[in-house]
């Protein structure tokens, strides 16, 4: 099974990033399919074919991520502080409603 083999490679290629190297295995898997008719005239050399298409999957991936790096959005930070005072006065309505 070149499965594993495929996405270990994959793996190596992205730094280790396993999710985006099963992705990758994956797209690779759909255009196995879409190419069968020519795979199956090509016999013992499928295999480098699909190292191949991962190889080229995985550039891709690094091209787009060099067009379109992720951002690392700061967190907002709220314009109030909290004082606990909201917290404290919905505190005394629930008591207030129990007791009644």
């Amino acid at each position: 099974m070149v499965g594993p083999l495929l996405v270990r490679y994959a793996a190596r290629l992205l730094d280790g990033d396993w999710h985006k190297a099963e992705d990758v295995l994956q797209e690779t898997a759909a255009r196995a399919r879409k190419h069968a008719r020519f795979l199956r005239t090509r016999g013992e050399h499928v295999r480098p074919w699909l190292y191949t298409v991962v190889k080229n999957l995985v550039i891709d991936h690094h091209r787009a991520r060099q067009i379109r790096p992720l951002e690392l959005m700061p967190a907002e930070e709220p314009d109030t502080v909290w004082d606990g005072t909201d917290s404290t006065l919905t505190s005394q309505v629930v008591l207030a409603a129990l007791r009644e």
